[in-house]
């Protein structure tokens, strides 16, 4: 599990935690977005917000990967170019 956590200065104002789901789809896992301290994923009614990534790759571009994803949501612009 990744934990991406947002502070400004020392006060946390955001937590995203990415946990491998042990799926696999070919060489990719399959992670999910959930809220801290339980198991509940986020979702979207419209989108699915599960990522596909190669572990091989390591923590960097799996934790851009969930960021962008989020943005994309938040301004309504997820599937667009």
């Amino acid at each position: 599990m990744l934990i991406l956590k947002t502070y400004i200065n020392k006060r946390q104002i955001d937590e995203i935690w990415i946990h491998n789901t042990g799926e696999k789809l070919g060489k990719k896992y399959i992670y999910r977005l959930i809220e801290p301290n339980t198991d509940k994923e986020i979702t979207s009614e419209h989108f699915n917000l599960r990522i596909n990534h190669n572990r091989d790759k390591g923590w960097k571009p799996l934790a851009k990967k969930a960021l962008e994803l989020l943005e994309r949501i938040k301004n309504g612009k997820y599937g667009k170019n």
